[in-house]
């Protein structure tokens, strides 16, 4: 056997905090409210954001950081009301 072979996968909650953390620290997403639930090699997200395009950036950044897993991308785009602001953080 191999030494890819031997090595036991890593575990799932260990995965859903590696994409967690990208979602986090990756300028194009930059949210913390991301759910992230991994099964076998398929990758789920969920939440909710402001704009298509962060939605669009979330399956970006799961697909880079997860290339061998399917994303199934459940975030929802909810609009800021009138008035509201996007925090900039950093």
């Amino acid at each position: 056997m191999s030494e890819v072979e031997q090595a036991s996968p890593e575990p799932d909650s260990y995965v859903c905090e590696r994409v967690r953390r990208a979602l986090a620290a990756d300028p194009r997403v930059g949210e913390l409210g991301i759910t992230v639930r991994v099964v076998g090699r398929r990758a789920f997200v969920s939440g909710s954001v402001a704009t298509p395009e962060r939605r669009q950036a979330i399956s970006t950044v799961v697909t880079e950081v997860l290339p061998a897993y399917e994303v199934q991308n459940d975030v929802a785009v909810t609009p800021l009301e009138p008035g509201s602001e996007i925090e900039m953080l950093g």
